[in-house]
């Protein structure tokens, strides 16, 4: 019975590796990475979105051997890392992520269960509503911390409206200002010409009549 069972389950072996892989990648995924610049945060998102669809389409086709263990791990890798960014990108902007960081562990604990099965359909059914229940309470995650980051930028938008206007009032202020100062200076300047005009032509109507 032992060993007919073994006959039939070749990759038994292969799948125990694969258990050891995905926790080796995903510790190695899991560790925080530092970036100098701010993390675009819907890009971020976009891009684990898109690892998500492409772990659950790599499941389906393991179900139909046609992608093996190391493949399947391999994409829960990718998503490791991408969720890694996510996290990066909104804890930038200071949006707590706490209770979203059990999910790679999480999933890595039924995807070790599911690969050291058999690959058929039967079997990835028993698997997969976990799978999915993991991924859909990161997904309903995902969009409140979307939310609160949305309205982080439309309050910073705000402000930086707000100041730019003030900013602009407060330089308008001055030259008023400034204008109003010269304004003395102006009329001074011209009572000096007008009375020095005035002087020019007392003084030649003085000097035409003493020629006469």
């Amino acid at each position: 019975m032992s060993s007919a069972r073994q006959q039939n389950h070749p990759s038994r072996r292969v799948n125990q590796s694969v258990s050891s892989t995905i926790s080796t990648r995903s510790d190695r995924s899991d560790r925080p990475r530092t970036t100098t610049a701010s993390p675009a945060v819907e890009s971020a998102v976009t891009r684990l979105l898109v690892s998500i669809k492409q772990l659950l389409e790599a499941l389906a086709l393991w179900s139909k051997q046609e992608m093996s263990e190391l493949q399947v791990s391999d994409v829960y890798v990718r998503l490791g890392n991408d969720f890694n960014a996510a996290v990066a990108a909104f804890t930038s902007f200071n949006i707590d992520m706490s209770e979203l960081l059990a999910v790679p562990d999480e999933l890595r604990r039924v995807l070790e269960n599911c690969l050291s099965e058999d690959a058929t359909a039967e079997n990835l059914e028993i698997f997969l509503p976990d799978v999915r229940k993991i991924i859909t309470n990161l997904l309903q995650g995902l969009r409140g911390k979307q939310t609160i980051y949305r309205r982080i930028v439309a309050d910073h938008r705000h402000k930086s409206s707000d100041t730019a206007a003030s900013d602009r009032e407060s330089r308008s202020s001055r030259s008023d200002s400034s204008n109003k100062a010269n304004a003395p200076r102006q009329q001074s300047t011209r009572a000096t010409v007008d009375s020095s005009e005035s002087l020019n032509r007392r003084s030649a109507t003085s000097s035409s009549r003493r020629k006469e």
